[in-house]
């Protein structure tokens, strides 16, 4: 069965601050609803990239749909842009 076991992101400081964050990264279904929820503390001299484990093996996906993810913390923190997207993955 297809599961998502992790989603790394790439950040970058965006304001000068304390010296870490908590974010917490929520996994959306096609129709908004979300599906799963981690959080952690991520510092600001170890933020390039950030990975976020699912529990018990991951999240059960559907293949051909599109899932969405989102990630909240507060103003320490900015997405990293990448001219041409991500390597391994696209918006």
């Amino acid at each position: 069965m297809p599961r998502l076991t992790s989603v790394e992101v790439e950040l970058v400081v965006s304001k000068p601050g304390p010296p870490d964050e908590d974010l917490t990264l929520s996994l959306l279904n096609p129709e908004g609803e979300v599906l799963a929820v981690i959080s952690k503390t991520v510092l600001a001299d170890d933020c390039g990239q950030v990975r976020f484990v699912f529990p018990n093996g991951g999240t059960q996906l559907s293949p051909g749909l599109v899932y969405s993810i989102q990630l909240k913390g507060g103003n320490l923190f900015g997405w990293k842009y990448v001219v041409g997207g991500y390597k391994n993955g696209e918006a």
